[in-house]
């Protein structure tokens, strides 16, 4: 299954909305003082759709606002922290 489609199916199963997951990823952004954790409701559409790629602060938001391992979500895009020693 894609990424995208893959985090679509964890929203969907903690029953949160697109629209949730904007609000909460603002409060994140608030509380770190950072835009970048923000998710509008727009890229988060067109991540599920796989039409735009994440960035490590909107994954993190993203791992936060679904209770998900950030490591799982990494390994979603082909990132395996534990290959690294493989490209040493």
């Amino acid at each position: 299954m894609p990424a995208g489609q893959t985090l679509k199916s964890l929203r969907n199963r903690r029953n949160i909305t697109v629209r949730e997951v904007e609000q909460a990823s603002r409060r994140i952004a608030d509380v770190k003082g950072d835009r970048q954790f923000y998710i509008s409701n727009g890229w988060l559409a067109r991540l599920e759709n796989g039409n735009s790629g994440p960035n490590i602060w909107k994954l993190f938001s993203l791992s936060v606002i679904y209770h998900a391992n950030m490591l799982d979500l990494l390994r979603l895009y082909d990132i395996d922290v534990d290959d690294k020693e493989k490209y040493e």
